[in-house]
């Protein structure tokens, strides 16, 4: 079998897209089955870019499509071609006819259930990098050592004024994670900041790895939702998210009820800066320790392993029935 990814990618959408799609293709090819990738920059002309991509998409066995923009004219072009269709639909509740609908976030998507649709709900599906699996965070007594990372592209600027906040009011040492599509004005102003500040440690772009081990090593992070919060919950770092796009809503507000973040849900960058000063002063031990086990209880690193044996499964019953 041969599968092809289409994938949002870019300034707008993040890395967090094809970051889960990775983690998914490596698991294909474990059971020996070929990937190629299509990527989607900076939100193309939908049907235009679906219908120059048809006849290159029919030769594969299944498409899986991680794409806001694209799902809807992918579905409207294929549901009546002899390929399977697998979508990530994350807080988007659209009726498919076909194929398997992955939702790998806590807030779990009702969807109406056919023979021809399998829905794959929850955070058991979530598809953790493997780098993640040799790290740890281990709770300290106070908060030293803080880290901001707002993913590939930081949309609303955050970083460089809660930087400023925190240089202005604690005295932690702060790790910096610049992403790939942060805006070059935005990142001149984290660099000034941080070459007048020996606390501030900048790191850009850094491979998944060392994001990996800046994580455990932090006794709180600031960050928003999307694929990083699954990653600390995994780890059980602390966490204070911050709502920067509608799409990170329901996975902050979840991770908050269920006891792993901290949640700011505030638009204007006064009310976010007081807030989340209130919030470092009151993250004592026993909260951030409820913080660490109750996420590494929720995310167990399974979920690319169970997403690509259901694919199989689903793609063999589809076989036996035509």
């Amino acid at each position: 079998m041969n599968a092809i990814f289409i994938v949002d990618v870019g300034e707008k959408f993040g890395i967090g897209h094809l970051n889960r799609c990775k983690q998914i293709s490596l698991e294909l090819k474990k059971n020996k089955i070929k990937t190629s990738f299509i990527y989607n920059y900076n939100d193309k002309k939908s049907k235009d870019f679906v219908k120059k991509i048809k006849n290159q998409i029919l030769n594969f066995d299944f498409i899986l499509i991680d794409s806001f923009s694209l799902k809807k004219e992918i579905d409207l072009a294929f549901r009546r071609e002899r390929i399977n269709l697998i979508y990530f639909n994350d807080f988007e509740s659209i009726k498919y006819h076909q194929g398997i609908l992955i939702n790998p976030t806590i807030s779990k998507i009702k969807s109406e259930s056919n023979l021809d649709l399998l829905n794959l709900n929850g955070e058991s599906y979530f598809p953790l990098d493997n780098i993640f699996k040799g790290f740890k965070c281990k709770i300290r007594p106070d908060i030293n050592n803080v880290t901001i990372t707002f993913g590939g592209s930081d949309v609303l600027n955050l970083t460089s004024k809660i930087l400023e906040f925190l240089i202005s009011n604690f005295d932690f040492k702060i790790d910096v994670i610049i992403g790939p599509y942060y805006q070059k004005k935005h990142i001149e102003k984290i660099r000034d900041l941080s070459i007048k500040n020996e606390n501030i440690l900048l790191w850009d772009s850094p491979k998944k790895q060392k994001i990996a081990k800046i994580f455990s090593k932090a006794d709180v992070v600031i960050s928003t939702g999307g694929q990083t919060l699954y990653e600390l919950a995994y780890l059980g770092t602390p966490t204070i998210g911050i709502k920067t796009t509608s799409n990170c809503y329901e996975d902050l507000v979840n991770f908050n009820q269920l006891g792993f973040c901290e949640f700011i849900d505030h638009d204007k960058i006064d009310s976010v800066l007081y807030n989340l000063g209130l919030k470092l002063k009151s993250y004592d031990y026993n909260k951030r320790k409820k913080s660490n086990l109750n996420g590494r209880n929720l995310i167990d690193g399974k979920g690319s392993k169970r997403i690509v044996k259901e694919i199989i499964h689903f793609i063999k019953e589809n076989e036996n029935r035509n």
